[in-house]
């Protein structure tokens, strides 16, 4: 299998990030516009008590720069010890498809114990990939 197979899922998690990115932003406006909430606060990201939907979009957009961090290095090691296969490729693909919903949950009706199903989920798959890498490198 070629090396650029699990550079898609990978896209996708960055893409991913990018349509919350952008949500927060019309979330942040929503605030200024609707809500009145002083434009100032995100100065320094104080001063004011933010709604509830704008706390709960934060909190996602911060949560992308954390787990799948290790799902960004785990791929890159993958390409780089010329791991690629269809097992990483689909795992890959089942992260991403498991944070996607995740996001979809969080930013919608919040339902914790599906957030953390999936949020666990996501992360039995990334330590799946991170187990097997280590495991292939080691009986190398």
């Amino acid at each position: 299998m070629q090396n650029s197979a699990i550079f898609f899922p990978v896209a996708g998690m960055a893409f991913l990030t990018l349509v919350v990115g952008v949500r927060l932003l019309q979330l942040r406006m929503r605030a200024v516009y609707k809500d009145g909430l002083n434009p100032g606060y995100f100065s320094y990201n104080r001063g004011a008590k933010l709604p509830d939907y704008l706390i709960k979009a934060t909190q996602h957009y911060d949560n992308l720069f954390e787990m799948p961090l290790l799902f960004y290095l785990v791929a890159l090691f993958v390409v780089l010890f010329e791991q690629v296969d269809l097992v990483y490729t689909l795992l890959a693909w089942c992260y991403l498809l498991l944070r996607a919903v995740h996001a979809v949950v969080h930013l919608g009706r919040n339902d914790l114990r599906q957030r953390r199903r999936l949020f666990l989920a996501s992360s039995l798959v990334l330590y799946i990939m991170w187990g097997r890498l280590l495991l292939q490198l080691v009986l190398a």
